[in-house]
């Protein structure tokens, strides 16, 4: 069955949004330049929400360490909130790629299906030997 082309680029780019999955703004772990910012860095991140926490890039040889530990404080103060947002943006493109299911027909299901299959084994697929 041949799809027009304008409802076909639709459900190509609805496909894409739900695989759609925001970045982390901290890239780099932030490694102690010395033994005493050492312990003390360990403090701050044992007290926190249960995981280790980073400096932004590029701030580990720049701020305090009270500084250090006031960001520490923000990013505990938004963490909760931004992993509760994350949590409702999954959510919602969830419900987002189920609508767009339900309006394939079973064929254009299976038809996906196996162009799904056959992007995974290209992938997974052992690259040839370079000579």
């Amino acid at each position: 069955m041949w799809f027009p082309r304008r409802s076909f680029v639709v459900l190509l780019l609805g496909l894409g949004l739900v695989g759609f999955a925001p970045v982390g703004a901290w890239a780099a772990e932030e490694k102690p330049a010395a033994k005493s910012e050492s312990k003390a860095t360990e403090k701050v991140e044992k007290e926190g929400r249960g995981s280790p926490r980073r400096l932004p890039a590029h701030y580990k040889d720049v701020v305090t360490q009270e500084q250090r530990e006031a960001i520490y404080r923000i990013q505990d103060e938004y963490g909760g909130k931004i992993a509760e947002l994350k949590a409702r943006v999954a959510e919602l493109q969830k419900q987002q790629a189920a609508k767009i299911e339900a309006l394939l027909t079973a064929e254009q299901k299976r038809r996906i299906t196996l162009l799904k299959a056959a992007k995974d084994a290209k992938r997974h697929a052992k690259p040839a030997a370079k000579p």
